[in-house]
């Protein structure tokens, strides 16, 4: 229905890989994808158009999965730890630790959004400004996978779980329903904010489980070191684009922010045992190698590289 094609980029090999890889992705949708959900999605937000009640409740439910919100709540968090020293000690690792799940959710959101470069719903005005590439797609639903991520972690860890609410609330089965619904309504306030078709939503919802079992999966040192590459590599692309001021987005002064505080939170994550050391030796050789990337390799291939990071 509103799968694009890739756009004219890199060498002749690479594009054609990439535009064969995007009519296959087409043609699974294809017939899935339908007028249903079209106009479901369009019924959906008009009626919330119609309520002003309905109109408020969306929006202040859709904040609460905004990137902007999760990434400001652990740095929030954790400089108020270090400076009033609220909460236990090792609030400010799990705050780093959060900010970097964050990071990770909307790398995941990238990338799927640069696989299948959906338009968003036409029948609503979109959002202008962009911190990250592929933010302009609409599949999945990055707010959705953040909330149901950040409720899965929670109802997955218990000792988490028990840190953040005390042993009592931890164990009750409300906040288990409480946590699940919370991260429902966010994709319902995604389609009634026109935003997001239905099947972007089904997407979100499922990417944020699977994000999540994955780190319950593996473990919180090697999930660490996962998010530690994944960082690395925003900051590459933010490097890169940095000597290319055309290629740069309106939120790139944000990106930019957001990346260094991420590098200064390092040394107090739980995951890994990083000092400030480790931070100039790793991001010092990225920043030099990519900036001077960034002069050299032709447009096309940083276009490529600005989608899939």
């Amino acid at each position: 229905l509103r799968f694009g094609g890739f756009p004219q980029c890199g060498p002749l090999r690479l594009r054609s890989c990439l535009i064969r890889s995007s009519q296959l992705l087409e043609d699974m949708f294809e017939g899935v994808v339908a007028d249903w959900e079209y106009a479901l999605g369009k019924r959906m937000y008009f009626a919330c158009q119609e309520s002003k009640a309905q109109r408020t409740l969306a929006t202040i439910i859709t904040l609460s999965g905004d990137e902007a919100f999760w990434f400001l709540v652990p740095i929030v968090v954790g400089v108020s730890q270090v400076l009033f020293a609220w909460g236990p000690e090792s609030t400010v690792g799990a705050c780093v630790e959060l900010l970097g799940d964050i990071l990770m959710c909307c790398i995941v959101e990238m990338l799927l959004k640069f696989c299948f470069q959906r338009s968003r719903p036409t029948y609503a005005a979109q959002s202008t400004f962009y911190v990250l590439p592929g933010e302009w797609w609409s599949f999945p639903s990055g707010h959705t996978q953040r909330a149901t991520y950040v409720a899965s972690v929670l109802n997955l860890n218990a000792a988490l779980r028990e840190a953040l609410l005390g042993p009592a609330l931890a164990s009750s089965p409300a906040v288990f329903w409480a946590l699940s619904l919370w991260a429902v309504l966010v994709g319902w306030s995604r389609i009634l904010k026109g935003r997001h078709y239905p099947l972007d939503v089904l997407a979100g919802l499922f990417s944020g489980v699977l994000i999540a079992e994955i780190y319950c999966s593996v473990g919180l040192r090697a999930w660490s070191a996962i998010k530690l590459c994944s960082g690395s590599l925003t900051f590459a692309h933010m490097a890169a684009v940095s000597m290319r001021p055309e290629l740069r987005l309106e939120g790139y002064k944000v990106h930019v922010s957001l990346q260094m505080v991420w590098w200064a939170m390092q040394p107090y994550g739980l995951g890994l045992q990083f000092t400030w050391h480790h931070v100039f030796a790793l991001a010092a050789p990225i920043f030099a190698v990519f900036s001077q990337v960034g002069k050299r390799v032709p447009h096309s291939l940083i276009w490529i590289f600005t989608l899939s990071s």
